[in-house]
């Protein structure tokens, strides 16, 4: 709760930073190693196609390192993760889709990222999610009501 321009806190967090620049906000409980951080960014829609296809192409390279550390060492396994390859074509329909439900240009991004052990432990990244049972999203780039919202 913000109020007189100062954070009211009603839980038991070791650290809150919110810098002056607004564009971003951070929340640790480190005697539970929970940690969320938040943060804004503005992109004109030039510039938003070209950020998609790096964003994709770091899902793909670290869904791999991550499925590698997983899965049983074995030819099968390999080969699946070597025809796993980034496609421009994906970039292309997701900036489509995003250029068609945001008119404003420029766009506002939030990076989520974090470690949350309630009610399920979560781990968020910039390029993938993991969830209970080594269950992984990745490229999980969302749209909605005129936001993105970069699930990390």
């Amino acid at each position: 709760n913000m109020r007189d321009n100062d954070w009211l806190i009603y839980a038991p967090f070791d650290e809150l930073e919110c810098p002056p620049s607004a564009n971003s906000l951070e929340f640790k409980v480190m005697s539970h190693d929970v940690w969320i951080t938040l943060r804004f960014s503005q992109r004109a829609k030039s510039e938003l196609y070209e950020k998609i296809k790096s964003l994709l192409k770091e899902v793909y390279q670290d869904i791999k390192e991550q499925m590698r550390r997983i899965w049983p060492k074995n030819d099968w396994t390999e080969r699946i993760l070597n025809s796993m390859e980034f496609k421009e074509e994906q970039a292309k329909r997701m900036f489509e889709s995003i250029n068609e439900k945001i008119k404003e240009d420029p766009i506002t991004l939030c990076t989520l990222e974090g470690y949350l052990i309630w009610p399920t432990n979560i781990s968020m990244y910039k390029t993938y999610t993991v969830l209970p049972g080594q269950n992984i999203i990745a490229g999980s780039l969302m749209v909605n009501v005129g936001i993105g919202i970069e699930i990390a």
